[in-house]
């Protein structure tokens, strides 16, 4: 649902409508019923993403599987009981299983890379540490789909170690070994922002900031000249860095070292010189912010992956992001939401004038029920309230990723408010309130 056009793909999309079994039109008001709709979809026995035997090549694991991965752990917080970890970890191992070096492991590949790491592009047939898809001319391994992939395994190893601590030891341990490998495979694209033409952007550079880079790509299949990292000069989308910085955020907090915090500083600090210095109630800012040929403001689904990042910047303090910064979200998404229709417009501003209406578009609909944009229920319970209307009147039927996942992800947040969650997940690494041990 969300790729470099900035849309959902258009596989994805056929898969999210396509594939789902007829279902309830009920609204989902329990774990019970959450529960009930996936054994309808995939029968008693199966999971997602595992039971339909998804590969990464048709660009689903990090969009509906991530969100996927994003319900159990929010049914996980929500109950205290270990089936959702466990159901979770089962989808994941299946992932992993597919990342390109090991499902390709003492195999050559025989579709080459046409965007890479430079090393697997030099050395023609080599699986890469990452988890390819095919778009464009070729295949693909980018900082933005190993960035989405290795932040679900962060966000499974985080809860493990907050809400069953001393139970899944040994799993956060190998997830976070892999996780490793596949960031710093990524980490030459890694560059400082040096100049911004601030006359051509809204960007104003208060704050050294950095981001990933393309990597260097050949559609016309000629070989790189050597195998030493080589990008193109500009800056990805900031969504594309942010998933990458919230994995190396959670990797370095769950290992208690420092190996990527600069970069992730940088990341952070490439989003805060990225407001819009005359919104002073909102927090508006742009999806491609240092590109002087775009003016294009950020939208809501990809602004759910930049916020991934800002949540745990929050939450782990010292990088800039205060409660009254989160609370200008909270005033964000009241302004890109439609009471009337319980619908959302595409871009984080809202209405361009008065007469400006939504797109009646899924991707945006279901992207303000991913964990990110619910988290700021916390602080203003009326967003959840305003999600299970746009859910109820659009998603009652919907056993997709995105919808599970935002289905989840508005029972614990619900559960939040009136005080019922199990595991209070205010800081993810460390022992949270007990969970059950069934």
């Amino acid at each position: 649902m969300l790729s470099l056009s900035r849309f959902l793909p258009v596989p994805a999309l056929l898969l999210a409508l396509t594939v789902a079994v007829p279902a309830s039109a009920q609204p989902i008001h329990s774990p019970a019923d959450w529960d009930a709709k996936i054994v309808q979809r995939y029968g008693a026995d199966k999971l997602p993403v595992k039971g339909e035997r998804w590969l990464p090549d048709a660009d689903n694991y990090a969009w509906q599987a991530a969100r996927f991965i994003e319900g159990y752990l929010s049914l996980a917080r929500l109950t205290g009981d270990r089936k959702y970890m466990d159901d979770a970890r089962e989808i994941l191992d299946y992932m992993l299983s597919n990342r390109d070096d090991i499902r390709f492991a003492g195999q050559t590949v025989e579709e080459i890379y046409h965007y890479a790491p430079t090393y697997y592009m030099f050395h023609r047939g080599t699986p890469a540490k990452g988890w390819r898809r095919k778009t464009g001319p070729g295949m693909q391994v980018s900082v933005l789909i190993d960035g989405r992939i290795c932040e679900m395994f962060v966000q499974w190893c985080e809860l493990a170690r907050q809400g069953f601590p001393g139970v899944y030891d040994a799993d956060v341990s190998r997830y976070l070994d892999r996780v490793g490998e596949t960031i710093d495979m990524h980490l030459p694209s890694f560059h400082p922002i040096t100049f911004v033409d601030v006359a051509k952007t809204r960007y104003r550079a208060e704050l050294p900031a950095g981001g990933f880079r393309h990597w260097w790509h050949v559609p016309d299949l000629d070989l790189p000249k050597s195998e030493a990292p080589r990008t193109w000069s500009g800056q990805i989308p900031l969504n594309h860095s942010c998933t990458m910085a919230r994995a190396m955020l959670g990797y370095d907090r769950l290992r208690g070292t420092q190996m990527y915090r600069d970069q992730v500083r940088m990341i952070v600090n490439l989003f805060l010189n990225s407001q819009d210095a005359s919104e002073t109630e909102r927090a508006i800012w742009e999806y491609d912010p240092v590109r002087p040929d775009r003016f294009d403001i950020e939208d809501v689904g990809h602004a759910s992956i930049d916020l991934s990042l800002v949540k745990a910047a929050y939450e782990d303090g010292g990088y800039g992001i205060d409660e009254a910064f989160v609370k200008r979200l909270t005033k964000t998404f009241h302004g890109f939401y439609q009471d009337e229709t319980n619908d959302v417009y595409f871009h984080i501003s809202g209405p361009k004038d008065a007469a400006d209406q939504p797109r009646k578009h899924y991707g945006d609909r279901t992207a303000i029920g991913f964990e990110p944009w619910l988290w700021l229920a916390r602080f203003d319970p009326t967003i959840a309230t305003k999600v299970r209307a746009t859910y109820e009147r659009y998603f009652a039927k919907d056993t997709s990723g995105f919808a599970m996942g935002g289905w989840a992800n508005l029972l614990y947040a619900e559960a939040l408010i009136e005080g019922k969650a199990a595991i209070v997940d205010g800081k993810p690494g460390k022992p949270g309130k007990a969970a059950s041990k069934r």
